[in-house]
């Protein structure tokens, strides 16, 4: 399970990197840090507990806890809850990415002669260039 969350975390690096590349647009750095340094806390929290409880001699699939290590399973709980706190906000980042490339087609004052006609031109040939009305 580590190693996958590991693999998972390498994708979303990966996915932070090189979104410009693929959409054009950027992913908001600050918030994307902040996303990514709560997944890799969240693991860690969820991990190392069930790692230290496995060296004290619990199984990993243990219905009940005894009182004394109740508190490595509740810190192995946050560690979960913050992962997935995490990754909702990585969501978040990713959609509100996204509806931005949405934003120049629809609301925006578009000056360009491919949207300015409602038709296609003839045999796709222009012997002079457009003007329109209203564009700078």
């Amino acid at each position: 399970m580590v190693l996958s969350i590991g693999a998972v975390f390498g994708i979303l690096c990966g996915i932070t990197l090189w979104w410009g590349l693929f959409y054009g647009c950027e992913l908001n750095s600050s918030m994307s840090l902040v996303s990514l340094v709560r997944i890799g806390l969240g693991v860690n929290l969820t991990f190392i507990p069930i790692h230290l409880l496995g060296l004290h001699g619990t199984p990993r699939r243990y219905s009940d806890y005894p009182d004394v290590l109740y508190s490595w399973n509740n810190m192995s709980s946050i560690g979960i809850i913050t992962s997935f706190t995490g990754m909702l906000v990585y969501l978040h980042l990713v959609f509100t990415s996204l509806l931005s490339l949405l934003r120049p087609i629809i609301w925006s004052n578009i000056c360009s002669s491919e949207y300015s006609n409602h038709r296609a031109m003839y045999n796709h040939t222009c012997t002079s260039s457009a003007s329109i009305r209203g564009c700078s």
